[in-house]
């Protein structure tokens, strides 16, 4: 019995102190507690690094285009994009990242907006090449406005996670189709779309939202492009794997995956928070709909960021038990949890009622709090808003390092904004050499409880370079990882001052390998022929780091586009590009090292060895890309080279019609077909890759197209409807009136009658399952207005409308509207006796 009695009480007592010390954070830490013995860090004794430009004049008078090659892409470390001249066949070639790619994935890359094609051509190149076209043919089949909020997402995934048994398309699809029916719904934002996929080859959307300052005033607020998608739009919070989730299973504490389903079974959480809620607890949808304004400084609940504060208070209980969930579905279902899960929460619903949301971390004194967008980030912690110094003057909290962590798993310094009194903290990393190390990987750790505990961890630029923001009364340390080369922890300061600059220096013992070439003059070219023409801009660097916070894998990357970059260039012969390529010294001209911007022009003479090279190269560089734009184009004196013809008829695929308007491009030369959509398009001798485009059909690609000097070739084209589907779906409806669906024609219509629409009704769990849905209208409707006269005799639930345009030949894809339920309640009279 005694012994009965000592085993339950060291299990109480574990029990006690398991709930004594729970941890608010549910994140994995930044690194094990240490106890160094290393000296003290030397303190910065370098210099500056140089970037350099070359600007030329280029006359460009007696010469006509022959081709040209547009360039945006991250060039990685150690790798270079080369264009080859070939002075046989008098044509130009591009060899490097994404040259290869299929014609399923140049039209993804197309499709996204400009501003982030270098990240999708980066993540999609990173899959294999099943996996490329799979994941290209989503963004290739959905249609504006979600292409950009679809691309966007897929660009900035981690590689680990599309080659996942996690990752489907339809939470991609879902998540941006409902940004759209949640604004229908919300009164006081507004989704922005900036031209579309077709008008502008830059398009964007953000939203546009009401708030009131504390004075009562009343103005409109528009989020920044780059804030609205990383912080509305991105479907990751921090840590969790993006994906459909079982409310009703238990997380692992460990890798988070058991709760993890398939679409047709779970839930996503931006659908599950808004559409559904538990019993006895109350609805987010019903409070966001009732709000006037994103944010009020002047009272509270009437705003959405008060809502959310209501909503949940009351669905969120502060404690937690054994499991720790990632999960903003399951948290809810559970209705627990600690600032970890609290956290979470939050930014899912900020982001569900569209108002920008971002994670704030404090490793050293356990807390994770939120930040909203108004005009600035905002702080948000349960029912405190705009109050950062409550910790330390408060709480009594001495702030480490305060991090803000963006949901790709960029983590910046903000200790700044929450202490009073702050330090800055700058690491150099070098080679043996004293060369700038970019991509080591720093963490810096302070002691507490006698061990030394990560605090912050940053990865270098390419002049070697992290900058910290800590807190005072600290004794910090720091390390330095890479793939040349370790450095074991050494000390900063005993006791950290604010106000003060710690600046100081890591240096591994190895050098990091650079290109060697001797350069030599330009060779004189006696003839006018032809003539390249290079013109790029390399201002921007990609710093590239292990994500911390990723239940996916410990092996994730995320790129963080910065500015301040730098690439070589030079131009050289065959001989010599031979020599480059294979790591050996080598000779070039037109030379410029660490460049950021450059125009140069070579009129060349006939080669020894066949092919002349321009070269952009990021050699000198041990991890990170750098994002390279441009243009390379060649140039032929008047009447060089001959000419041969591109000729054919441009035709609908379903009815035979001809197509006027359509572009026909090859390499630099395009032309639109005229009425009867015949074209004759003259180019250069050499082998292209023809498109054919129009607003209104998809685009077509056909490979490898030779045409000789003076040779015709008939290339016949054939387009497949990209059909026009209704605009602003939108159902009303409710227990004791009938349900009225309505919509708005499309602007332009395809050169085919449109016969009217089809409308269906669905239950929301069955939206991506069309075979059940129920068809009401057997024949197309011509009005937009469509009233269910059947809707007050359906079994409750929440019900879906979806609408779809029907042409002579095709019909769109489906527009969905939002959720209308039906509860089915009634009054009942009853008599008393």
């Amino acid at each position: 019995m005694l012994k009965k009695i000592l085993i339950m009480v060291i299990i109480l007592a574990g029990i006690i102190s398991l709930y004594s010390e729970e941890r608010g954070l549910t994140c994995r830490e930044l690194a094990a507690p240490a106890n160094p013995a290393g000296g003290l860090a030397a303190a910065w004794q370098g210099v500056s690094q140089e970037v350099n430009q070359h600007l030329e004049e280029i006359n460009r008078e007696g010469w006509e285009l022959a081709d040209s090659v547009n360039i945006n892409t991250f060039l990685p470390a150690g790798e270079h994009i080369s264009v080859e001249y070939s002075g046989v066949l008098h044509e130009i070639a591009v060899s490097g990242l994404g040259s290869a790619a299929s014609g399923a994935v140049l039209d993804a890359i197309d499709r996204a907006p400009l501003w982030i094609q270098a990240e999708l051509e980066t993540t999609l190149l990173l899959l294999d090449p099943e996996l490329q076209e799979f994941w290209a043919n989503v963004i290739n089949q959905v249609d504006d406005p979600i292409i950009d909020e679809v691309a966007f997402c897929i660009a900035t995934a981690s590689d680990v996670y599309l080659s996942s048994e996690w990752a489907y398309p339809e939470l991609y699809i879902q998540n941006a189709q409902m940004i759209y029916e949640y604004d229908q719904e919300l009164n006081y934002v507004e989704v922005v779309d900036y031209g579309n996929s077709v008008t502008d080859e830059d398009y964007y959307s953000t939203t546009r939202y009401w708030t009131k300052s504390s004075n009562g005033a009343v103005h409109q607020v528009e989020v920044p492009r780059e804030i609205y998608y990383w912080h509305i739009v991105h479907p990751k919070i921090t840590d969790e794997i993006p994906a459909f989730i079982d409310p009703d299973i238990v997380e692992s504490n460990g890798s988070h995956t058991t709760n993890i389903v398939g679409p047709e079974t779970g839930y996503f959480w931006r659908d599950f928070l808004y559409n559904y809620e538990d019993e006895d607890y109350p609805s987010l949808r019903n409070y966001l709909v009732q709000c006037e304004y994103a944010n009020d400084f002047t009272a509270g609940y009437e705003s959405a960021i008060g809502a959310c504060t209501q909503w949940l208070g009351q669905s969120l209980v502060f404690t937690s038990n054994f499991e720790r969930p990632h999960q903003p579905v399951r948290i809810y279902r559970k209705h627990i949890g600690r600032c970890g899960e609290h956290a979470d929460m939050r930014v899912a619903i900020g982001r569900i009622a569209l108002v920008p949301m971002t994670s704030i971390v404090c490793f050293t004194v356990d807390h994770t709090w939120n930040e909203f967008w108004d005009e600035e980030w905002i702080h948000w912690d349960g029912g405190s808003i705009n109050n950062p110094y409550m910790y330390e003057q408060g709480w009594g909290s001495n702030f480490g390092s305060v991090i803000d962590v963006r949901s790709d798993g960029v983590m910046r310094s903000v200790t700044e904004k929450y202490a009073p009194n702050y330090a800055t903290l700058t690491v150099h990393a070098i080679d043996n050499a004293g060369e700038p190390l970019d991509g080591a990987r720093v963490l810096i750790g302070l002691r507490l409880n006698g061990q030394v505990t990560g605090d912050m961890v940053g990865w270098t630029d390419n002049a070697g370079i992290y900058d910290f923001t800590i807190g005072d009364g600290h004794e910090y340390w720091v390390q330095m990882s890479s793939s040349l080369g370790t450095v074991d922890y050494q000390m900063v300061t005993e006791n950290s001052v604010g106000g003060d600059v710690y600046d100081v220096q890591l240096q591994i013992n190895n050098a990091i390998p650079q290109i060697e070439y001797t350069e030599i003059d330009i060779p004189e070219d006696d003839e006018a022929d032809y003539k390249l023409v290079v013109e790029y801009e390399a201002d921007n660097q990609v710093i590239f780091g292990n994500i911390v916070m990723d239940d996916t894998s410990e092996d994730t990357w995320f790129y963080d586009r910065q500015t301040q970059g730098a690439v070589n260039f030079f131009m050289c012969d065959m001989v010599q590009y031979f020599s480059y390529t294979s790591g050996l010294p080598f000779e070039a001209f037109n030379t410029i090292s660490e460049s950021d911007f450059g125009i140069f022009g070579y009129e060349m003479p006939y080669p020894a060895f066949g092919s002349w090279y321009a070269v952009l190269d990021n050699g000198n560089n041990n991890t990170n890309p750098q994002w390279v734009k441009g243009n390379i184009a060649l140039y032929r004196w008047e009447g060089t080279g001959g000419t041969g013809t591109l000729t054919g008829i441009v035709t609908d695929a379903a009815t035979g019609a001809e197509i006027a308007g359509a572009e026909v491009r090859a390499g630099a030369f395009a032309i639109e077909t005229g009425a009867d959509g015949s074209y004759q398009l003259a180019v250069y001798p050499g082998t292209y890759s023809v498109v054919m485009d129009h607003p209104l059909y998809e685009r077509v690609r056909y490979e490898n197209i030779a045409v000789a000097d003076g040779e015709q070739v008939i290339l016949d084209g054939s387009l497949t409807d990209d059909p026009i589907a209704p605009l602003n779906l939108h159902v009303s409806g409710d227990d004791v009136s009938a349900a009225v669906v309505s919509w708005e024609a499309a602007t332009s219509l395809m050169n085919r009658s449109l016969l009217g629409y089809k409308v269906y009704r669905l239950l929301d769990e069955n939206e991506f399952q069309p075979e059940e849905w129920v068809e009401l209208t057997s024949d197309p409707v011509s009005e937009t207005v469509y009233t269910d006269s059947e809707w007050l005799s359906l079994t409750a639930g929440e019900y879906r409308y979806a609408v779809a345009a029907y042409y002579s030949s095709y019909n769109s894809d489906f527009t969905i509207s939002q959720i209308l339920p039906l509860y089915m309640t009634a009054q009942v009279s009853i008599n008393l006796k």
